[in-house]
């Protein structure tokens, strides 16, 4: 069965329709021969435009009224909506477009920001400061721009006020330095910002090195131990090369104190004294060579004192002992005995005697016997010396006469001498 198509929408109907049940157009067989089902034309090779235009005219031609106004009015319609399509189609375009510029813009001023934030944290502040103005005219109401430029030109102001205390202390004028360190520290207090973190460095550093510069030129009026550990204590809280140069500086003229006053006391003998002074150099001069081998020579000299002290002292006592024994057993030493016969015959005694104690002894008497030429005892007796108080190896005598021997041909013998000690 053969079919016709629809000019206009493109639809097939029997050979026997007249319209479009779909689009109402006017199906002519004798005019659409070319579309019967067996020769038919593809949608592809089919103008759309003279599609379009044929429905239409065969619309006008063929339909009834009511049906024509249908028709425009469903073509109005869409005439109208393509436009409006197309409208909206070209005002998305143009925001799209506008959205996407000010979003590079954005993105751009963003960049310009983070590149002057690094370029800050870098102590590189004049180029950090010129990107934010290139940043600022491209977004002038974006408030976190004028944020960072007001730090950086804060950094700026301090990085000037340093610089010049550089400058101060490198030329000696310690006090100008100090108020300039005094001013900058003063304007980083409460800054929290990373951005102050090299300059709050380099503040620490200045201020090392103006203490630095003090202590050396207090150094040379320091002459004793004390002050020069004073300057040490002080220096070795500091970091930096000039710290270091000076506190090797202190140490070696603390050694060289040091090591001449302890050799005054260990002349004196004074270990005490001298071990003192080397161990508290020590304390400040870890490990020095110097120190480590004087407090040698201190201990191996004490120890050899020591020794010699020990021998002495038993010595002084072996002495001490020997002296009491002679105080307590033989104080009295004789010296010599002379005898001789007095007018009425009677022998007459005079003996000489010595302290030879370490003490001075009183109240001296000595036992005597007689003896005659056969060594026959023919009497005894004691004597009293005097001075009654004698004192170490002073000399004193006795006198006595015996009555009844008759003869100086005799021999007089101390039996026993008593003594006090003082």
């Amino acid at each position: 069965m053969n079919k016709v198509h629809c000019l206009h929408c493109n639809r097939s109907y029997a050979e026997d329709a007249n319209y479009c049940s779909h689009c109402g157009a006017k199906l002519d067989t004798q005019q659409l021969g070319d579309y019967i089902e067996g020769n038919p034309l593809s949608a592809a090779e089919l103008n759309p435009s003279l599609r379009e235009q044929a429905a239409a005219i065969e619309v006008v031609d063929s339909k009834p009224e009511s049906s024509r106004g249908r028709v425009k009015s469903k073509v109005g319609i869409w005439i109208i909506i393509s436009a409006l399509l197309a409208f909206a189609l070209t005002a998305s375009g143009a925001v799209f477009l506008y959205y996407q510029y000010e979003l590079n813009i954005n993105n751009e001023v963003l960049k310009l920001q983070q590149d002057a934030r690094t370029a800050a944290l870098a102590g590189n502040y004049d180029d950090a400061l010129a990107k934010l103005h290139v940043a600022s005219a491209k977004r002038p109401q974006f408030n976190a721009l004028q944020s960072d430029e007001d730090i950086v030109l804060h950094a700026i102001e301090l990085e000037g006020l340093l610089n010049k205390a550089e400058e101060q202390i490198q030329a000696g004028a310690a006090l100008e330095a100090e108020k300039q360190l005094d001013q900058a520290r003063s304007k980083l207090t409460g800054r929290k910002e990373p951005v102050y973190s090299k300059l709050r460095g380099k503040l620490d550093e200045l201020s090392v090195g103006l203490k630095v510069h003090k202590l050396s030129k207090e150094m040379y009026y320091a002459t004793t131990i004390k002050q020069i550990t004073e300057h040490l204590h002080a220096v070795n809280g500091l970091a930096g090369g000039e710290a270091d140069a000076l506190k090797d500086e202190l140490q070696s003229k603390l050694i060289d104190l040091s090591t001449k006053e302890a050799n005054d006391f260990l002349k004196k003998k004074n270990y005490t004294k001298a071990s003192a002074i080397v161990e508290q150099a020590l304390a400040l001069v870890i490990g020095s060579p110097e120190l480590l081998s004087l407090q040698d020579k201190i201990r191996q000299e004490q120890a050899k004192y020591e020794r010699e002290e020990q021998q002495r002292i038993e010595q002084a006592m072996q002495k001490a002992a020997e002296e009491d024994l002679i105080n307590q057993t033989a104080a009295v030493e004789v010296v010599k005995i002379d005898r001789m016969l007095d007018e009425e015959g009677n022998l007459v005694i005079e003996g000489f005697l010595r302290n030879a104690a370490t003490k001075p002894i009183h109240s001296v008497e000595v036992e005597y016997s007689i003896y005659d030429a056969s060594g026959k005892k023919v009497s005894s007796g004691t004597a009293s010396a005097s001075p009654d108080y004698i004192e170490a190896g002073e000399s004193m005598k006795f006198y006595t006469t015996v009555y009844g021997v008759f003869v100086d041909d005799c021999t007089v013998v101390i039996d026993h001498a008593t003594w006090y000690l003082d």
